[in-house]
């Protein structure tokens, strides 16, 4: 990653401070992006059990009891 950046800036060198704060930045987009990873995951699971549960609502009811007209 430092390499991308030193080559975007058209410098050498980062100073040691520079590095931890890059290295600082690039960490925290990583721990983001698997907080977005899990939420999206925890949201795709509840999704599937409420579609799991209205399948099973519609197999188990009884349209004999619905009147038409």
């Amino acid at each position: 990653m430092l390499k991308i950046a030193r080559s975007a800036c058209n410098i050498q060198y980062f100073s040691e401070t520079d590095e931890q704060n890059i290295n600082k930045i690039a960490e925290e987009r990583k721990k983001q992006n698997q907080r977005n990873c899990n939420n999206i995951a925890k949201r795709n699971e509840e999704r599937g059990k409420k579609i799991q549960e209205q399948k099973t609502n519609l197999e188990t009811f009884d349209w004999d009891k619905v009147s038409i007209g």
